[in-house]
Formats: C-alpha cells, sequence, structure tokens
C-alpha cells in the first residue's frame, strides 16, 4: 500500500520531470484501494521512527485528488455460499448471507453494535480436525506471528534444532558484484527470518517455491 511520504515524494518528482507547477505535473491520476486496511508499514531503514500515513494524509492529496468515489457494492462476499452455510443461515432465494455482511461492513467502518458482537461470539465454538492439521491462525503484526510459533512450538516434545541462514551477496541484473551494504540493505527486507528453531512436526510454510531433494529421509 502506498503511504502518504512516498505519494508526496513522486507528487514532487512528476513536476520536477515534467517542469510544471501544476499538482502531480498536470498527470491525471485514477488512483483506488481499500483505505479500510491497516495503515503502510513504516520504513525500517530510518535510525527514528517515522509515524505511518494513509495515502490520503499526504500533504499534496486534496491538490491532486479531487473527486473522491466511494464503491458501496459488496462483490466479494457474494460468492462464498459455502462460507456463509457455515456461519449464517442464508435467506431463501439468496446467494449470499446479508447480515453476515453487514456484520462485516460495521467492522470494516469500526462501528460494531451489541448486536454483531453477541453473534460473532454465539458462532465459537471447539475447532475439531480429524486430520490432526491445525488450521492457520492470522495475525496483524509479526511479532505476534512469533509469538504464537514459539509457544506452539514449546508445545512440541523433542529435540529443538536451530538452523542459521548461510547469505552472501550475489550479482544484480547487469552482472555487477552487489555491495556489502546494499546485499544487508536486502536482507533487512526479508520476510524470512535469518534464523530458525524447528522440531519434528513443527509446521513450516515455505515462503517461495522449492525443490524437495530427499525430503522423505
Amino acid at each position: 500500500m502506498m503511504d502518504g511520504t512516498l505519494f508526496d515524494k513522486l507528487e514532487y518528482i512528476a513536476r520536477v520531470v515534467r517542469k510544471s507547477s501544476e499538482p502531480f505535473g498536470s498527470i491525471q491520476l485514477v488512483l483506488s484501494g481499500d483505505f479500510f486496511q491497516l495503515p503502510p508499514v513504516p520504513d525500517q531503514s530510518f535510525e527514528y521512527k517515522k509515524p505511518s500515513l494513509y495515502a490520503f494524509d499526504a500533504k499534496t492529496w486534496s491538490k491532486c485528488i479531487s473527486r473522491p468515489i466511494f464503491l458501496t457494492k459488496v462483490f466479494r462476499q457474494k460468492d462464498d455460499g459455502d462460507l456463509y452455510l457455515c456461519l449464517f443461515p442464508i435467506p431463501k432465494n439468496e446467494t449470499f448471507c446479508p447480515a453476515f455482511v453487514g456484520i462485516l461492513t460495521n467492522m470494516r467502518h469500526g462501528t460494531l453494535t451489541i448486536e454483531d458482537v453477541q453473534q460473532l461470539r454465539s458462532l465459537s465454538r471447539p475447532l475439531h480436525y480429524p486430520d490432526g492439521i491445525e488450521p492457520s491462525q492470522l495475525f496483524p503484526l509479526r511479532r505476534d506471528v512469533e509469538g504464537c510459533n514459539n509457544d506452539r512450538l514449546k508445545e512440541l516434545t523433542g529435540v529443538q534444532h536451530i538452523y542459521q541462514a548461510m547469505d552472501s551477496a550475489g550479482y544484480d541484473v547487469y552482472g555487477m558484484p552487489i555491495s556489502r551494504e546494499n546485499a544487508q540493505s536486502l536482507l533487512d527486507r526479508m520476510i524470512a527470518a535469518p534464523i530458525i528453531p524447528l522440531k519434528v512436526l513443527a509446521g513450516v510454510i515455505p515462503n517461495n517455491w522449492i525443490t524437495d531433494v530427499d525430503f522423505d529421509r
């Protein structure tokens, strides 16, 4: 997601490149996005913490965007009939549950009612997974994910093994060697952790397609 700081930078660059004093260098902008999501992640490369800004918090936003259009019709949950059947009864002659869509809308707006909360809590029940594969949990922050993973790892018996990544600077698309500074900057943006503790039966999700060699061993 584009943050406000990047938007301001691009607006400035556009004016300089096009040698125009008009907002965004007189380039016509058509932007789309969902501003009910989490705010953009701050740039961790700065020594000081900069607050995360939505794109519409940019200093130049109001100068560049004069006509916002709000889309109100929901399409995303329209075809999720199987999901609704598990949560709420679907009204006759309907392919989706308006009540569930209404709860999702209120949740996105931060306006959940007492009835919404009670209906969601009524769905709480023990989960049964005969295949032994525990459903994945989703968290908004990486530290929450790491905390949950560590707790689950402690519950497993057996010896814990520590795996250390072996990273080295390679070459760019032009065949030129990448400096240590640039290589470290790229590594800092990696999703994969440099050190991973594992036990037998620990769940693992690859971050990239890999080829298994003698995996059964």
